[in-house]
């Protein structure tokens, strides 16, 4: 068994984090640009059509294609816009995107960077029911999850964590 390189796991991570994402998407948004409001509607659970806006760090390019071609074979109505941003101007330029209206249907955070977006007036909640929580971490859900919304769960958390561990070549002979 070999050992994934660092970026090879956060590429697997960002992989997964986004087919969660798309599992989640039960609808492309209108053509309204309007910034996004407590009282917005939830996605419903039906098959998608129009167009979704996907936001993406660079770093992730490769794995789009393996998320977004099972998504839109069970959605043929939908068209999947992807944006990839460089890496570095990835958040900021989301968080002015959101201030200004115009952010994308979906995005991908990292767990230490979520906290800045968890107001209930960017992000819509996924819908009850939805999304068996069991499927994330066994029977009882990921500790806290969707209790720390006090309404319901604007994400969808991804299980997956790596390591590395260094090792020097004198310890391996």
């Amino acid at each position: 068994m070999s050992n994934p390189s660092r970026r090879g796991a956060l590429k697997l991570t960002a992989g997964i984090a986004l087919t969660g994402a798309f599992a989640l998407t039960g609808c492309g948004r209108s053509d309204d640009t309007a910034a996004a409001t407590a009282t917005a509607a939830p996605v419903d659970a039906s098959p998608a059509t129009g167009t979704v806006t996907v936001w993406a760090a660079q770093g992730d390019a490769d794995v789009l294609d393996k998320v977004i071609k099972p998504f839109k074979a069970a959605n043929p109505d939908v068209t999947v816009k992807v944006t990839l941003i460089p890496n570095g101007e990835y958040y900021t330029k989301l968080q002015s995107a959101i201030a200004a209206g115009k952010g994308p249907d979906l995005a991908q955070f990292f767990p230490e960077s979520q906290a800045q977006f968890l107001d209930p007036s960017i992000l819509r909640p996924v819908p009850d029911g939805l999304v068996d929580k069991a499927g994330f971490f066994g029977a009882s859900g990921p500790p806290g999850w969707p209790e720390t919304s006090p309404t319901r769960c604007p994400g969808t958390p991804t299980p997956t964590r790596s390591s590395t561990a260094p090792t020097s070549r004198r310890r391996r002979a």
